[in-house]
């Protein structure tokens, strides 16, 4: 099957990717730590068109034992989580692995939590409010691995 992607650039679709079949790259993996059963089928979801499957977890501890067992290359994350809040289970995520895409989707916002999100290799923020700003980036991050692995594959 060929299957061709788009994602939106500056408001405009434009052609990012074509591949003949899914098997022929490594999809994204991604993984969803949050607390609230509501908010993580949300997110699952909103994620069911870029991702075969998504690990959940219910706390930062559950997150990073799943992630030592299995690496995946996204996880979108609340801050407010039970025990270790999401700013720390970032920090110990991208010790286990430096290239781990970090995204934080909490209503908590302001300068010096972005600062220490930052500094803790957080790399987006979306709130829990509007959440189609977060799709379009997964959207944008999921075509560029596409294209990425086909590339690599000579497709």
């Amino acid at each position: 099957m060929r299957v061709t992607t788009y994602c939106i650039c500056g408001g405009f679709v434009v052609y990012c990717s074509t591949y003949t079949d899914r098997a022929e790259y490594d999809p994204m993996r991604c993984m969803i730590i949050e607390d609230n059963d509501g908010m993580r089928e949300l997110l699952r979801q909103l994620l069911t068109d870029f991702f075969d499957d998504c690990t959940e977890a219910r706390s930062g501890e559950e997150g990073l034992r799943m992630f030592a067992a299995a690496p995946v290359d996204l996880v979108i994350m609340d801050n407010i989580l039970p025990g270790m809040d999401g700013i720390e289970t970032a920090e110990e995520l991208l010790k286990i692995n430096s290239s781990v895409h970090v995204i934080m989707v909490t209503d908590f916002d302001d300068i010096p939590f972005r600062q220490a999100a930052m500094r803790a290799g957080i790399r987006g923020f979306y709130g829990k409010s509007n959440l189609m700003h977060l799709r379009s980036y997964i959207a944008f991050l999921h075509a560029a691995s596409s294209q990425t692995a086909a590339q690599g594959s000579g497709v």
